[in-house]
């Protein structure tokens, strides 16, 4: 697999290097089957929150992850899954959530996970699945409508971005619901921009093109497109005139 990145810059010649992949392979990013969350049942989960939120603290006591640093808030054991409820804040009722660890999610980063609603309830269950950044917050989301029955869900987002702070989130809606058998994967078909730096030894005849090198560790190399600028052969000459009458100063 071969990488490139992106470097452009306005300079008396144009130049803009461009990163580009030959081949890209699917890697896994995560696999959770949530075995040791051993107490409840689908039908009634256990009492216990395992992401209490303790002094605004929303992360997943690890003893129930084989993963560290999962985050959310009212999440449940549910005898080899999850349950996510809803809650009550000063009157106000809000959906629970549980979140990936965070990670590289930019190209295209797939989520498989099976899902249903908790208990025997026909009416309530809808889940939100959203892709989030951590320090800027959701980029794309979408909505799932669920049975009392297992279903299967796969989603697609190439919204990631150029960090290691990118998150799925599961959020129900409506209802508590019961997640399961997670797995992201992810295709790294984009890589990030360069930022060219000032031309160094620019005249008329030559310049030195110069750029920040990409924080991507397996780079290869970087495609360079050069063209020129030239001004106008005449001289371009004439009179502006403005009154600046029509301003008013208060």
């Amino acid at each position: 697999m071969r990488r490139f990145a992106i470097v452009s810059a306005i300079l008396c010649a144009m130049l803009t290097v461009q990163a580009q992949s030959t081949s890209y392979g699917s890697a896994v990013v995560l696999e959770e089957d949530f075995s040791l969350c051993t107490d409840g049942t689908p039908e009634q989960p256990d009492s216990k929150n395992i992401a209490p939120g303790t002094n605004y603290v929303y992360e997943v006591d690890s003893a129930y992850t084989h993963q560290p640093h999962w985050s959310g808030y009212y999440v449940f054991q549910a005898g080899g899954c999850v349950a996510i409820s809803e809650y009550d804040y000063y009157g106000y009722i809000y959906g629970g959530h549980i979140s990936t660890p965070e990670a590289e999610l930019y190209g295209e980063a797939t989520i498989s996970f099976r899902a249903r609603r908790a208990g025997t309830s026909p009416n309530a269950g809808k889940l939100d699945l959203s892709l989030c950044d951590n320090t800027s917050g959701r980029l794309e989301s979408v909505e799932f409508n669920l049975t009392t029955e297992w279903q299967d869900f796969t989603w697609t987002s190439s919204k990631g971005t150029f960090n290691n702070k990118n998150i799925f989130q599961f959020c129900t809606v409506d209802g508590t619901i019961l997640i399961d058998d997670i797995k992201v994967t992810r295709v790294r078909n984009r890589t990030p921009g360069v930022v060219a730096n000032m031309p160094k030894n620019n005249s008329a005849t030559e310049f030195v093109a110069n750029w920040q090198r990409s924080q991507v560790a397996d780079i290869d190399g970087y495609l360079f497109t050069v063209w020129y600028k030239d001004m106008p052969k005449e001289e371009i000459s004439g009179t502006l005139f403005y009154d600046f009458e029509s301003i008013q100063v208060k």
